[in-house]
């Protein structure tokens, strides 16, 4: 059933929910618009729960990931001691189940977890199944060990970078989005995310202490770039980044990152770079030794105009 009431009671115990999946998250992510879940139940219990964003636009229901959400999770409470076989075949019953109590809508885009490895059920309910990819890096051994297993190019730009910029904490939301925009302006493209949504995670995030913005500066106090960490009990991720076009040779992204990754080593935690599709990026992103971990996006249209949704832009 739909009932983000249920989904809300549920997530206060589960201990490791991603922090794309907390409620709060949801809220503030989904704004302006609205988020809502469908929850799989066997008597009193939530076997399976997922969220989701219904934007409206031009009259057309479209189903999404909230903003800024690079994924979102399919949570399966499996029965124990199954079998693999018995586990996938629970899962495509779930998904099943899933995808019967969706809401009508026109167009459907969700990019999953990576956890969930079997999106075959979703192909078989006339979904197209994309293929994408993350980056991730597990900090279990020492320091000095990671930074080894750093590619010669990336230590040379660390260097660097050490010699120009300082890396400082910031609270000031609006300078580091200024810095996210810088990048897009320079790629002539529209900033993708508006500050006041961005504003309202910030806030989110803020209030539930899980959130980190890293500036790096100079000796003349210029800004090079800036990146915003978000955490939850297992990762922290590398949710944005930006920088400011004149200084771009100062390799102060690579320095903001190490340090990002001594934070999540000192927490404990793993770090997700979020990774991209984009050649020159995932490969900046495997010279910290991060390994690829392919996640998916399910689409589906109900509509003929989204059929050709190569052809606008919605």
């Amino acid at each position: 059933m739909v009932s983000k009431e249920k989904y809300i009671a549920w997530s206060n115990n589960q201990k490791k929910l991603p922090v794309f999946m907390q409620p709060w998250w949801l809220k503030a992510a989904s704004y302006p618009f609205d988020w809502e879940a469908i929850v799989i139940e066997n008597g009193n219990n939530i076997i399976a729960a997922l969220p989701f964003t219904i934007r409206k636009k031009m009259g057309f229901n479209l189903i999404r990931n909230p903003h800024l959400t690079p994924f979102l999770n399919l949570c399966i409470d499996f029965p124990k001691d199954l079998s693999k076989q018995n586990r996938l075949t629970f899962q495509k019953e779930v998904i099943n189940k899933i995808l019967s109590n969706l809401p009508s809508y026109h167009d459907l885009q969700i990019r999953l977890h990576p956890d969930l490895q079997y999106p075959l059920p979703f192909s078989w309910k006339g979904f197209k199944i994309d293929v994408r990819f993350t980056n991730q890096l597990t900090l279990s051994h020492r320091l000095d060990d990671i930074h080894q297993h750093f590619k010669p190019s990336l230590k040379r730009n660390l260097k660097k970078a050490e010699k120009i910029v300082t890396i400082n904490e910031s609270n000031n939301a609006e300078e580091f989005y200024k810095l996210f925009s810088m990048t897009f302006s320079r790629q002539k493209k529209p900033t993708p995310y508006k500050l006041k949504t961005f504003l309202k995670i910030n806030d989110a995030c803020h209030q539930q202490k899980s959130r980190k913005i890293l500036i790096a500066k100079d000796k003349n106090n210029n800004i090079h770039a800036g990146i915003y960490l978000v955490w939850d009990k297992e990762f922290v991720y590398y949710l944005m980044g930006g920088s400011n076009p004149l200084f771009r040779n100062s390799q102060a992204i690579s320095l903001l990152i190490w340090n990002a990754i001594q934070f999540a080593h000192k927490e404990k935690k793993s770090f997700d770079f979020e990774g991209s599709m984009i050649e020159p990026i995932e490969r900046f992103f495997r010279s910290f030794g991060s390994s690829p971990k392919t996640y998916f996006q399910i689409k589906k249209s109900n509509s003929l105009l989204f059929k050709f949704r190569e052809l606008i832009n919605i």
